[in-house]
């Protein structure tokens, strides 16, 4: 079984056009973008869903109107993972790519005594500062793997 919930990370390429306050938000540096994302993780492993999703309204990128729609959704979801596999016992930060310095990906794996989910972060450099144009989650986790 795949769940996926997207906002997709290539704002540019999906006809998404960047928030017009877009130029005043922003993270400086790839280790304001981990600990952010890290932030964020944080708060969902508390249960708080829709506080994670919150703190995240300075450095995005995008629309807030699908941003929270999609805050509502993983909260709902979220609660019906509770219900049948419990809390989150943990998280990790398991990869990081980017292209060059214009895309920066965060992988996650979120783990609960019997499955795990993935999470991926998508931020994108416009021009001086990082945005956040993507959070997605799934049960789909074959691209984490890699080769031994």
């Amino acid at each position: 079984m795949r769940l996926r919930n997207r906002l997709l990370a290539a704002a540019l390429c999906s006809g998404l056009a960047l928030s017009a306050s877009a130029e005043d938000k922003g993270l400086e540096d790839r280790s304001s973008v981990e600990h952010q994302a890290d932030a964020f993780m944080d708060k969902l492993h508390d249960g708080r869903v829709l506080a994670a999703y919150d703190s995240m309204q300075d450095v995005l990128g995008v629309e807030s109107e699908g941003f929270e729609e999609q805050a509502e959704s993983a909260r709902d979801f979220f609660g019906q993972v509770r219900e049948r596999v419990g809390e989150p016992i943990a998280y990790d930060r398991v990869r990081t790519s980017s292209i060059k310095n214009h895309f920066y990906r965060l992988d996650y794996l979120q783990k609960f005594e019997d499955a795990a989910l993935s999470w991926e972060f998508t931020f994108y450099r416009p021009e001086n500062k990082w945005l956040l144009v993507g959070v997605s989650y799934s049960t789909e986790l074959n691209h984490l793997y890699e080769n031994d």
